[in-house]
């Protein structure tokens, strides 16, 4: 199986005046076997997985993947950070039409913040 991924950024500059992004067309040669198998793990993370609770009731078939970033140090205040939340997803499942990533700084876990989020 092939997937064409139609736009790669390699640089991105920006003026006053105009935004340009440089990008090329790229193309991976990806065994089917190996996107059956990412999907499934994908659909699993929101079905019975990390992000169950956050799509519950959707009435779109959602996948996706949560994530925790660990941050070390402390605020202005004193207080430790905490850490990193994150959730990419796509949907519908079976006929991606769209993709929603969120990141959260401090949001603590990717399930319990970005998830519901998205």
């Amino acid at each position: 199986m092939f997937v064409n991924l139609p736009h790669t950024v390699a640089t991105c500059c920006r003026t006053k005046t105009t935004l340009a992004h440089h990008h090329h067309n790229c193309v991976l040669r990806i065994f089917t076997r190996s996107v059956d198998f990412l999907q499934g793990a994908l659909r699993a993370v929101v079905t019975s997985g990390t992000a169950r609770g956050s799509f519950s009731g959707v009435g779109v078939e959602v996948s996706g993947k949560t994530g925790t970033g660990q941050v070390f140090g402390k605020n202005p205040n004193g207080s430790s950070k905490d850490d990193t939340s994150w959730f990419a997803s796509y949907a519908p499942s079976k006929d991606p039409q769209y993709t929603v990533v969120m990141m959260v700084s401090q949001g603590g876990f990717g399930a319990t913040t970005s998830g519901y989020g998205v």
